[in-house]
C-alpha cells in the first residue's frame, strides 16, 4: 500500500482530482451569485437560470453511456482528454458575459462533472487494482475534499465586488494546464494498454482460429484413418 501511496500515478491523480473537484464545488456553491452577475443584477432572471441549472445538472448522467462507449473502444486516455475539453469549454463560457449562453455552461459543467468522477474511479481501478480500490480512492477524495476547504477564503478574497471574472480566468488557466498535463501523462503511461473492446475482439478471433484449426485437424485425421483402412481390406480379399 505504501508503495502505491508514494507512486507517481497516485500523486498525479491527487493533483488532477483536487483541482477539478475544487472548481466543480466552487461553481455549484456560487452559481446563484454568478447568474446574478450575468443577469446584470436582475434577480428574476438570475433565479430563473439558477433553477435551470439545477434541472440540467442531473442530466449529466445521460452521458455515461457515451463515456462507456469511448473508453471501451479507445481506452481511458480518451476519457481524460474529453474531461479536460469539457472543463476548458465550461471555463470559457463562464467568462462570456451573456446570460443565454450560460445554458451551454450548464451543459458543459454537467458533462465535465460526469466525466471527471467516472474517469477517476476507472483510473484508480485500472492503476491500482480492486484490492486497495476503496482505501486509495477514499484517500484521494479526502485530499481533494481538504483542498476544497480553500474555496471559502478564495470566495472571500478572490471575488472583489462580487465580480467572478478573476476567479473564472484563474479556473480556465488551472483546469487547462492541469488537464492537458495529466492527459499527456496518462496517454504515455497507458500507451501499452489495450482497450476492452479490442481485447474482446482479439479473444474472439483467437477462439475462432482455434476452432477452425481443431476442425481442420479432425478432418485430416479422418482422411488418414480412411487411407490406412483401405490396404487392410485389400489384403483380406
Amino acid at each position: 500500500l505504501w508503495k502505491q501511496l508514494l507512486s507517481v500515478p497516485f500523486f498525479c491523480l491527487c493533483v488532477w482530482m483536487s483541482t477539478n473537484l475544487f472548481f466543480l464545488n466552487f461553481y455549484i456553491g456560487n452559481v446563484a451569485d454568478q447568474m446574478f452577475q450575468q443577469a446584470d443584477g436582475e434577480q428574476v432572471n438570475a433565479h430563473h437560470y439558477t433553477t435551470i441549472f439545477t434541472t440540467i445538472l442531473p442530466l449529466g448522467a445521460l452521458a455515461i453511456p457515451v463515456y462507456g462507449w469511448a473508453t471501451d473502444r479507445l481506452g481511458l486516455p480518451i476519457a481524460v482528454i474529453m474531461s479536460t475539453l469539457f472543463g476548458i469549454a465550461f471555463s470559457v463560457t463562464c467568462l462570456i458575459q451573456d446570460l443565454s449562453l450560460q445554458l451551454l455552461t450548464f451543459i458543459f459543467y454537467s458533462l465535465f462533472r460526469t466525466f471527471v468522477f467516472a474517469t477517476f474511479f476507472s483510473l484508480v481501478a485500472k492503476e491500482f487494482g480492486y484490492s486497495s480500490f476503496g482505501v486509495l480512492s477514499g484517500l484521494i477524495l479526502f485530499v481533494a475534499g481538504a483542498a476544497c476547504l480553500l474555496q471559502y477564503p478564495v470566495r472571500e478574497y478572490g471575488v472583489p465586488n462580487e465580480n467572478f471574472d478573476l476567479i473564472n480566468t484563474t479556473q480556465l488557466g488551472v483546469v487547462a494546464i492541469v488537464g492537458i498535463a495529466f492527459s499527456i501523462y496518462i496517454t504515455i503511461h497507458l500507451r501499452d494498454s489495450t482497450p476492452a473492446a479490442v481485447k474482446r475482439k482479439k479473444v474472439e478471433l483467437e477462439k475462432k482460429e482455434k476452432e477452425k484449426k481443431k476442425g481442420g485437424y479432425g478432418s485430416m485425421g479422418d482422411l488418414k484413418r480412411q487411407k490406412k483402412a483401405v490396404p487392410s481390406s485389400k489384403r483380406k480379399s
